[in-house]
């Protein structure tokens, strides 16, 4: 379906990109294996795999697919690509068979999955000790970020370097890898927002503690003029609710509709019809968006 949505081909000679859903999906695949095991064994395991991967870069297959008339590589090459090795296609059988590209790798996205996993225990806790343990893993994240990013040795195959100027040698410093994700990417990024999940802790909905977005739904009732400003962020919540896939198969075609429009002052133009065709579902997956949100801030409503 993201396939379709994405490139608007029923063609499967080109069978797909292996990128977002298809990581998610496999990930979830294994965390079903792996949730049986103590929580302590998935955190390990998850934390282990984001911390270490990176060892892997230094191994390298060479020879990827070209095309028809190039060798197909072997099924234990296809393995790593898919495991740790981006941006590489292949045949699924052999030539001639139906092609996939390979753009997210499950190593560490399982190790992240997993990870997830059991941080989803600490909410189990009461709120000022929940607070404690993520500004504490924020901050323990966030330094290992500085400290092996200032060695320049490990955890990013992309090393940083002096630039012309401190904004580009500070833009350097944060260039990280994110395809596979290595470990120093994972931690600028989880750290930061461990700490925003600090800050965004709660403990009960009483009126000293409500967001905005709940004042504003509470204060609609009496007044009037924020009625349409309490719609308005209902709307927000409510594709923040909405699952990630759902949006990326109607986020591709509007995108695609862009493009469409884009191509018709092209040289040489592209056919009207690709366009209007290209128009009418991006437009058909905006409406079903639309209606889905509406749904969604009326049940809020009631």
């Amino acid at each position: 379906m993201v396939r379709i949505s994405v490139f608007f081909n029923v063609d499967y000679r080109f069978l797909g990109a292996m990128q977002v859903i298809w990581v998610i999906g496999v990930s979830m695949i294994l965390l079903a294996a792996l949730i049986h095991l103590p929580l302590r064994v998935v955190a390990g395991f998850g934390i282990g795999m984001i911390a270490l991967h990176n060892l892997l870069d230094r191994y390298k297959v060479q020879g990827g697919w070209q095309g028809p008339d190039s060798p197909v590589p072997g099924y234990w090459a296809k393995l790593y690509f898919i495991l740790h090795q981006p941006f590489e296609a292949f045949p699924v059988v052999g030539s001639p068979s139906p092609v996939v590209f390979v753009i997210y790798p499950l190593i560490p996205w399982v190790g992240v999955m997993a990870a997830g996993y059991a941080f989803g225990a600490l909410y189990r806790l009461d709120a000022p000790r929940r607070r404690l343990i993520l500004l504490v893993m924020g901050s323990v994240a966030t330094a290992l970020f500085i400290i092996l990013r200032v060695i320049n040795l490990y955890g990013d195959p992309s090393h940083w370097s002096s630039q012309s100027s401190a904004v580009f040698t500070l833009l350097s410093f944060l260039n990280t890898t994110k395809y596979p994700p290595s470990l120093l990417f994972l931690l600028m990024t989880l750290g930061p927002a461990m700490f925003a999940l600090a800050g965004l802790n709660r403990t009960r909905m009483r009126p000293q503690n409500r967001n905005l977005f709940d004042s504003l739904w509470v204060a609609r009732f009496e007044i009037p003029s924020l009625r349409s400003v309490a719609c308005r962020f209902s709307s927000i919540c409510c594709n923040g609710r909405r699952p990630t896939s759902f949006r990326y198969l109607c986020t591709s075609p509007q995108a695609n509709q862009l493009g469409g429009c884009l191509a018709v002052r092209s040289d040489p133009p592209v056919h009207p019809r690709a366009v209007v065709s290209t128009w009418l579902s991006s437009t058909a997956a905006g409406l079903w968006e639309s209606s889905c949100s509406t749904h969604c801030v009326n049940g809020l409503r009631g």
